[in-house]
């Protein structure tokens, strides 16, 4: 299994590196970054320290890992390597705390993971999510590294369980920390011990975004605004139907890839005047159209809407949609909520609203304007409930 999975890791590797000599951006940043980045290595003061390795694939999944980072970070012993798999995470996040130490995550090839992990010397390693490095974890296992994995959500059919290396690593584990209830009960059918229920850290993380926020928006116009975040090219035209539609609505939009390609396949779909998030700052937006062109800012931002349409939902699953539930704004996804079990959890108590078909967005998002099924005050609430203690990972991690 091992020897086919690393022929699987080389040839994407190459299909990389030629992709990135064809001028693809995201293949050459991927390549280049690797390749600019400095060699990892543990810092000399760390060798006394309980060094930390925490792994996210992108800048997605990192937010998950916030909160994490904020509590492993008040216990003095502890420092911290983050690495990333993407360029979104790498190269849009900045850490001046010398207690951290940022990387890529390498090719996934024994002999790199080897340097790696003689480099590092991490004496635990977190998962967040589902990262599922086999040559990484293998080693792990052998050099009896403890590995933990938080948020495993998962269903009787997945693949985890099918595939039977995986499913020893997994058993290998110092700790499953599963995602729900469900999950849980699904891993100790199936004979797994290392079990913890752990929830989402993404609530934390929103209701700590709710709290802290410092952005509004001042529009020339005083009315409602609906947003529109994490779109996808195929929502684009959704959206503009939606600005036809409500006029004497402020608009938010929020595209799920920012780069100039993606802001200008908005932007020439509308037929009316709009204006870019990173020109508005603090001054009067002069229009009713706000595009978002900036990563991080939309958590925010979601504290002046009345109504939310989250992207993704029509293709494979939505995005998060607890940034704008955390500040109690009514929310619309898309109808792919399989393997979304909180998604599933909110439509079924009627705080998220579903639909089946683009064309039924503009009536929802009236039903919501006019008489919405929660109001604020109880979508908030029932968020706030949601949220999870970290107090036994914080422990495993930093014992």
């Amino acid at each position: 299994m091992l020897y086919i999975y690393t022929l699987v890791i080389t040839l994407y590797y190459w299909v990389i590196r030629i992709a990135a000599l064809f001028g693809y951006d995201q293949a050459r940043r991927w390549y280049s970054g690797r390749q600019s980045a400095p060699t990892p290595e543990m810092p000399n003061e760390w060798k006394d320290k309980n060094r930390i390795w925490i792994h996210s694939a992108s800048y997605g999944e990192y937010e998950m890992a916030k909160p994490i980072v904020a509590r492993l970070l008040e216990d003095p012993r502890n420092r911290l390597y983050l690495s990333f798999f993407s360029p979104s995470g790498y190269e849009n996040l900045h850490f001046d705390d010398p207690r951290i130490c940022k990387l890529y995550l390498p090719i996934d090839l024994k002999s790199q993971m080897s340097k790696c992990l003689e480099k590092l010397a991490p004496k635990k390693v977190l998962f967040i999510k589902y990262e599922f490095w086999f040559n990484l974890l293998n080693l792990l296992r052998t050099k009896g590294i403890p590995y933990y994995f938080t948020s495993i959500h998962i269903n009787r059919d997945s693949y985890m369980l099918k595939i039977p290396a995986l499913k020893n690593l997994l058993r290998s584990a110092a700790g499953l920390y599963c995602h729900n209830a469900i999950s849980m009960k699904i891993l100790k059918e199936k004979g797994f011990d290392n079990l913890s229920l752990f929830g989402d850290t993404r609530i934390n993380k929103a209701l700590q975004n709710m709290e802290n926020h410092r952005t509004h928006l001042r529009w020339t116009q005083s009315s409602k605004t609906i947003s529109y975040g994490s779109l996808l090219p195929s929502e684009i035209s959704m959206m503009v139907t939606m600005v036809e539609a409500f006029p004497e609505c402020n608009h938010l939009i929020a595209p799920h890839d920012i780069d100039s390609e993606s802001i200008r396949r908005v932007t020439t779909q509308l037929d009316t005047k709009y204006s870019l998030f990173s020109e508005v700052g603090k001054d009067i937006i002069q229009s009713n159209v706000l595009i978002v062109n900036t990563l991080g800012d939309l958590k925010y931002l979601y504290a002046d809407c009345a109504a939310a349409y989250v992207g993704g939902g029509f293709n494979k699953g939505p995005h998060s949609i607890i940034e704008p539930l955390a500040y109690g704004v009514p929310t619309v996804i898309g109808p792919h909520i399989a393997h979304y079990p909180m998604a599933r959890q909110l439509k079924e108590e009627t705080y998220l609203e579903v639909i089946d078909r683009p064309d039924q967005l503009e009536e929802r998002i009236r039903k919501i304007l006019s008489t919405p099924t929660k109001t604020p005050q109880q979508i908030k609430k029932k968020i706030s409930g949601m949220a999870i203690t970290l107090d036994l990972l914080i422990q495993e991690l930093s014992a």
